[in-house]
């Protein structure tokens, strides 16, 4: 019967209910009893004339009654919506005896569940969960729009129904379940295409200044090569006089010593790159919070230019951060540090102070520009908000540090303008990232 249910929770009840044995509340108990018998029923229900359920009728009650000393002879002829006994004939079916000692032959029709044509299943459900306790009649009764009856449901039949409702809604459950983590997916994968976006601009703000910065030492590098060349093709034409070897010697010196300088200037802004273009890939790490900080000020060298004054305020020794993505920690330094000289227009005081909150270490960042207007405080780590105009900022940066600083290191960010003028970004980054941070795979931002 219940293989053809539509996966709805509005039910139609009508094609489940059974015709059921309906009695008039006018036939007699021995009418009623004779009735119940031929057609082996043990329950009944008790209609008026206007089909109206009154009641329940019992047949093992009705033959209580019929059977007990004088009873066919006292109550066979009575009708049976009018007709009371003694309770001591019923037995423990009676409902308040300290009250009233003489109970209706028939049940009370609250005694059973009554479904109406407008009950969805969980309404069904919810009647069948409140039925009274003792309850002896498990059929169910269905009436139509008009309160008259319109059959009954065998409680076997709903409880098979019952079952192919979970059936249902487990079969449901697993396929929301496969969608939901269809576009978790595809969340994933066009949140890493906007962290790659965020980066890309991020870099083409960078590159400029760093070909300024890499060709400066080059050309020294370049120099150096042909001072010392010149200097050597001399030194060899020269006679080998104490006084001229030791002339060649300190100018040999000191060419070496600008290469030297030159080269490890280079070699620091390689390795800047190299953290900053850092993904996820290999895992966490420990990292060293000053050189994060150090490495994102190199990256950002020709910004600074001599324009802007780096004040910094960190603790003597080094600060070794467990568990952490450095090329994440990077990006979200030169994103703020940018935005920070960015705010200057390349011109004031950059203060970068690190100092310890408890088990936490405060990484605090002030510029002195204009501060932030308070009409966009609350909206600056929104996805895609940016004041940079249409093909500058993509609007992502800071939505991106704050995951990265919140989600993938169990830190905290926030923003607000200093007492003193300009704005002010504090990051606050445990030790050790926390369990949570670690593992919640469902959560962690990717950013290759």
């Amino acid at each position: 019967m219940f293989e053809k249910q539509s996966p709805s929770h509005a039910i139609d009840w009508a094609g489940y209910a059974q015709p059921g044995l309906a009695l008039g509340q006018d036939v007699t108990l021995e009418e009623a009893h004779q009735e119940m018998l031929r057609l082996g029923s043990d329950f009944a229900v008790v209609l008026d004339s206007r089909r109206h359920v009154l009641a329940l009728a019992s047949f093992k009650r009705l033959a209580a009654v019929l059977s007990a000393k004088y009873g066919q002879a006292l109550f066979s002829r009575r009708r049976l919506g009018q007709t009371r006994v003694h309770s001591k004939i019923v037995g423990p079916a009676r409902s308040r005896p300290e009250e009233d000692d003489y109970l209706a032959v028939v049940t009370p029709i609250e005694h059973a569940m009554v479904l109406h044509p407008q009950d969805d299943f969980f309404e069904a459900q919810r009647k069948y969960g409140q039925r009274p306790e003792g309850n002896h009649f498990d059929d169910i009764v269905l009436v139509d729009a008009s309160s008259r009856y319109a059959g009954m449901i065998p409680v076997r039949e709903f409880n098979r129904l019952q079952h192919q409702m979970l059936l249902w809604q487990e079969a449901e459950l697993v396929q929301r379940n496969e969608a939901l983590q269809k576009t978790l997916d595809e969340l994933s994968r066009t949140q890493g295409e906007l962290v790659q976006a965020a980066k890309m601009a991020a870099l083409g703000e960078l590159v400029g200044g760093i070909a300024h910065e890499m060709n400066t030492p080059l050309g020294v590098l370049l120099s150096t090569q042909e001072m010392v060349e010149m200097i050597f093709h001399q030194w060899l034409n020269e006679t080998s006089t104490p006084e001229p070897i030791r002339r060649m010697s300190g100018l040999i010196d000191a060419q070496i010593q600008l290469g030297r300088e030159s080269g490890g200037r280079i070699s620091r802004i390689v390795e800047s790159l190299r953290t900053f273009g850092q993904g996820d890939r290999d895992g966490r790490q420990a990292v060293e919070l000053l050189g994060l900080l150090e490495s994102a000020l190199v990256l950002l060298a020709n910004q600074i230019n001599g324009s802007v004054t780096v004040e910094r305020e960190f603790p003597p020794e080094d600060i070794i951060l467990e568990n952490c993505f450095p090329g994440q920690l990077s990006q979200v330094f030169v994103h703020i540090l940018t935005n920070a000289v960015q705010a200057m227009r390349g011109k004031g005081t950059l203060q970068i102070r690190v100092m310890a909150r408890g088990t936490n270490w405060e990484i605090s960042i002030r510029d002195t520009g204009p501060g932030i207007p308070r009409e966009i405080r609350e909206r600056i780590f929104d996805p895609g908000f940016t004041t940079k105009g249409v093909g500058v900022g993509t609007g992502l940066g800071l939505s991106i540090s704050r995951k990265i600083i919140e989600i993938n290191h169990g830190g905290k960010i926030e923003a607000e303008n200093h007492p003193e003028g300009g704005a002010v970004f504090r990051i606050q980054l445990p030790s050790g990232v926390p369990a949570l941070a670690r593992t919640d795979r469902a959560q962690l931002l990717s950013v290759s």
